[in-house]
């Protein structure tokens, strides 16, 4: 399900990625519903409850929040990463990616990385089978009940070498 309120072009959309937890802080008032005040979500994504109320009126005007229940069920981050606010918002999640690979707890993370050659012309399609991976595992973990946790799950798949023309 892709709710179509929000794209990758809606203003609406720059609200959610203007911070890394807003995304966050619906999977925990998903998972914890009335348990999910600002100071049990501020404490699970050690911000201030601050920013938790802040993050959640954002997220009542837009009507993704009522209370301690969310009115969507999925949403699609854009591919578009040119623009100011979606690489803020990728590179918070790098930060946290980076604070998870010093002090995360072990099983609580997977990193890995390979290095391979490939055709140029062939990332188009590369790009598309890592979106397809990436919402197939997605749809996969979010089946049934019992979630107690949210995760990030970032690919990076980027040139290491440049042309030298």
């Amino acid at each position: 399900q892709y709710d179509s309120r929000f794209n990758s072009t809606g203003p609406q959309f720059y609200k959610i990625l203007s911070s890394w937890y807003m995304v966050p802080i619906m999977e925990l008032i998903r998972i914890y519903s009335k348990k999910a005040t600002p100071e049990f979500l501020a404490s699970r994504l050690d911000i201030s409850a601050a920013k938790v109320k802040s993050a959640v009126d954002i997220l009542s005007e837009l009507k993704i929040v009522d209370g301690t229940k969310i009115l969507t069920d999925f949403m699609v981050m854009p591919n578009a990463y040119t623009q100011k606010d979606i690489n803020k918002f990728y590179n918070d999640i790098l930060e946290k990616a980076e604070w998870s690979m010093k002090y995360g707890k072990k099983g609580e993370k997977n990193i890995s990385t390979a290095i391979l050659r490939m055709r140029k012309t062939d990332m188009e399609w590369a790009a598309k089978e890592l979106r397809e991976f990436r919402r197939k595992l997605a749809k996969r973990l979010e089946e049934g009940e019992g979630h107690d946790a949210v995760y990030a799950l970032s690919t990076l798949f980027f040139r290491l070498d440049r042309d030298n023309d």
